[in-house]
């Protein structure tokens, strides 16, 4: 496996999009298992999240469920791009949109 994200705690560093939820306060705390992938997130706007997706090479196809500070329960899914930054340190770039509501949008998350 190219991409070792089991143990990594990645934040938000660039959002872009309507009715974001995630932010820079927002903690992806991530697991792999082979080319499986999930986080549990809370932070901003989120009370509590989950993630779940799966490695191709450096591709990475997700989905997400959160509950929000207004208690609203809020999905979507994800096409994001795996990448080493100059610092050493997994970055996930995205490209998201929501299936609860209307609306999508780029973000980037960057290991901690």
């Amino acid at each position: 496996m190219k991409y070792n994200f089991n143990n990594k705690k990645l934040r938000i560093t660039l959002i872009e999009g309507p009715y974001n939820e995630v932010n820079e306060e927002t903690i992806f705390h991530f697991h792999q298992e082979n080319n499986m992938i999930w986080a549990e997130y809370s932070g901003g706007k989120v009370k509590r999240g989950r993630l779940i997706g799966l490695i191709n090479g450096n591709k990475l196809n997700h989905h997400y469920i959160q509950v929000n500070s207004k208690d609203e329960l809020n999905s979507g899914e994800g096409s994001s791009i795996i990448q080493v930054n100059d610092d050493g340190k997994l970055q996930i770039v995205e490209e998201w949109e929501w299936k609860s509501q209307e609306g999508k949008g780029k973000s980037v998350m960057t290991e901690i």
